[in-house]
């Protein structure tokens, strides 16, 4: 697997720690989390605080819809109640160009999601 911090850098994400923002197109940005496993990289995104997401009307119904109809990235409620939005990428194979696309599909999914639902850009 080739190394995601230089990967990333290299593509002009900005890389802190374990994360990467990845700015957008349309002047927002994501963070995204990332998180090395034995077999492969899970790929993270925030999208709503739990708080955020009681405020709205039955946001499991959009969740659903959502994971019915984005490919890749799959969106659910981590430990904290905040909804995150999540892709996992296979170690074998996995070069600079597929990862960065990785990233960029995470963070574009999430940020379109949370600007959806809560009309922010949280970052």
């Amino acid at each position: 697997m080739t190394d995601w911090r230089a990967a990333c850098n290299d593509a002009g994400m900005v890389v802190r720690g374990a994360e990467v923002t990845v700015d957008l197109p349309d002047g927002r940005r994501h963070r995204v989390s990332v998180d090395e496993l034995d077999d492969g990289i899970r790929l993270t995104g925030r999208i709503a605080t739990r708080g955020a997401i009681e405020r709205l009307d039955s946001p499991e119904l959009v969740i659903w819809l959502r994971n019915r109809t984005v490919p890749l990235v799959g969106f659910h409620f981590d430990k904290h109640g905040s909804l995150v939005g999540e892709a996992r990428a296979p170690r074998v194979g996995l070069d600079a160009d597929e990862l960065c696309f990785y990233v960029r599909t995470v963070a574009a999914e999430c940020d379109r999601l949370e600007a959806l639902l809560t009309g922010e850009d949280v970052e």
